[in-house]
C-alpha cells in the first residue's frame, strides 16, 4: 500500500526522507559513471569556459586566457 505523495510504496514511511543514493531522484549515485563524466565535461568544458567572471575583469576564462597570451606575445616581440 502506497503512502501520501508516493511515499511508502518503496518501503519508506511518511516520516522518512530519501537519502542520497537511496531513492533520491537525480543524485550522482543514481547515474551511471559515464553520465557523471558527461555532466562534468559539460560543466567544466562548456559552462565554465564561457561564464563571465568578476575576478577575471568580467571576462570568460577563455577570453581572459586569450588576452593573457596575446599580451605575452606582444611583450616578447617588444623585448
Amino acid at each position: 500500500m502506497g503512502g501520501i505523495g508516493g511515499l511508502g510504496g518503496s518501503g519508506q514511511s511518511l516520516g522518512q526522507q530519501p537519502t542520497h543514493g537511496q531513492g533520491a531522484v537525480g543524485g550522482a549515485a543514481d547515474r551511471a559513471p559515464e553520465e557523471n563524466l558527461a555532466l562534468f565535461e559539460y560543466i567544466d568544458g562548456f559552462y565554465h569556459s564561457r561564464r563571465i567572471q568578476k575576478r577575471l575583469g568580467h571576462l570568460s576564462p577563455t577570453e581572459f586566457e586569450d588576452r593573457y597570451y596575446a599580451e605575452q606575445r606582444a611583450a616578447d616581440i617588444l623585448a
